[in-house]
């Protein structure tokens, strides 16, 4: 895709505009004061104000507004919001950008799940021509291209003493052009394709289970303890369902990260989220058993009180 920012002389400047960072301020005071819904009226005008900013905006200032964003929309309890703002912050920054624990474990969470997702499948934002390009205050120059994270994007071009503003949603490799003739002595650089991301490893095959053994009187130590031989085939059933969900969890969480939900349009963000909430429920399913497991075989080394051994503590009391 290619967009066309051209130099046009005698271009009148443009109504006042609000400032970013104004706008996140006013938003925080709202959101402080327990007003949620000003806040978030604030953040749309702010959203709808990018197209006209006329100064370049700094990474921190988008990372700012995206944050505050999801961090409204949890509140609001609209997790289709908060993904959105997610999204875009990993758009402007896919690594590196964690949010600061003031902003709460959910919305790193949902940070980490998306820069994981959308990092391993980049795109290359290039320039064609002279001029100061910037991609979410990120400066590009002819000839050395920009990988990105899929989604939306802030690209300003400097004109004169101001920059042109528009957001655009990338979704390939991206060429913004100048206008201007390239700069003399620079050769174009193809776009740098990702480093392709390490063959994940198998899960290993679920454990089978022993076959039923007769039943035997259990052992009886020298200590007065049993160890019951149902104790172990417990142990070897549960460690085959821990080891059969980690090992269907591992095959969907690999299918999860290799992106199959191109296409999906407005069910895209709902399939993933569902998918995503799947793959925990496996994750801890399988964990659980492999924690039951343990416990078993505990059993089954440690042994209980043989029968008719005392359990517990006789106190004798004189009448």
């Amino acid at each position: 895709m290619t967009l066309a920012l051209a130099q046009t002389p005698g271009t009148p400047a443009p109504a006042a505009c609000p400032l970013v960072r104004d706008a996140v301020d006013q938003a925080w005071l709202q959101y402080n004061d327990a007003e949620v819904d000003a806040a978030k009226g604030i953040l749309q005008g702010a959203y709808e104000s990018l197209p006209c900013q006329d100064e370049i905006i700094a990474p921190s200032q988008l990372l700012d507004l995206y944050r505050l964003d999801a961090l409204v929309s949890i509140t609001q309890s609209d997790q289709k919001g908060a993904v959105y703002a997610t999204l875009r912050s990993v758009a402007a920054q896919h690594e590196g950008a964690r949010p600061p624990e003031s902003y709460g474990p959910m919305l790193a969470e949902l940070y980490d799940t998306w820069s994981q997702r959308l990092g391993g499948a980049l795109v290359a934002v290039s320039v064609d021509g002279a001029g100061e390009v910037f991609v979410d205050g990120r400066p590009v120059t002819y000839g050395a291209p920009l990988q990105v994270a899929e989604g939306e994007h802030l690209i300003q071009v400097v004109e004169g003493a101001r920059a042109r503003s528009v957001v655009v949603d990338i979704t390939d490799d991206y060429v913004v052009t100048t206008g201007a003739p390239p700069p003399s002595g620079v050769e174009a650089m193809p776009p740098m394709l990702p480093v392709p991301a390490p063959v994940p490893v198998p899960a290993p095959a679920p454990l089978e289970p022993p076959p039923p053994a007769s039943p035997e009187p259990a052992p009886v130590s020298s200590s007065g303890r049993r160890r019951p031989v149902w104790a172990f085939a417990g142990a070897a059933l549960a460690g085959g369902g821990a080891a059969f969900a980690l090992g269907s969890a591992y095959v969907s969480e690999t299918n999860f990260l290799s992106d199959p939900y191109r296409g999906l349009g407005a069910a895209r963000t709902d399939t993933i989220t569902k998918d995503a909430q799947a793959i925990r429920v496996a994750y801890g399913v399988g964990y659980g058993l492999l924690a039951v497991s343990g416990g078993l075989l505990t059993v089954g080394v440690v042994g209980l009180p043989a029968s008719g051994a005392p359990t517990g503590v006789r106190v004798q009391v004189p009448w």
